[in-house]
């Protein structure tokens, strides 16, 4: 359902930016970062960030959204995102739980609420 469109290395991991298609049409996209243990990548993805996920309004509320980000809780075994919507944050606390126990890396992000998806 999602396909890369660009990725970037960073010190400790990759930032990718993914478009979500369906039928051969874009419907969203997600930025998502992937951090990487210091092993490095062949270690396994350590966590990830989600900065940022969109469909576009006709596909909303079909659970696109929820597979995605439970698609991608698995594969890097777990994800941050906070909600800067009340929309958003009605699926954040459906799919994972509030936490205050934030990685470092992420320390400097601007949020109210993180969540955690397993």
């Amino acid at each position: 359902m999602s396909k890369v469109k660009g990725t970037e290395e960073f010190d400790g991991g990759r930032f990718e930016e993914l478009n979500i298609c369906m039928d051969g049409m874009k419907i969203g996209y997600v930025e998502l970062y992937k951090y990487f243990p210091d092993g490095g990548e062949e270690y396994g993805i350590n966590f990830g960030y989600v900065k940022s996920i969109e469909l576009i309004p006709e596909y909303r509320g079909q659970r696109i959204g929820t597979e995605i980000l439970k698609s991608l809780a698995n594969e890097c075994h777990h994800i941050f995102i906070y909600a800067d919507n009340d929309r958003a944050e009605c699926l954040y606390k459906r799919l994972g739980d509030v936490t205050d126990s934030v990685p470092d890396v992420l320390e400097c992000e601007d949020y109210d609420v993180m969540y955690v998806i397993y």
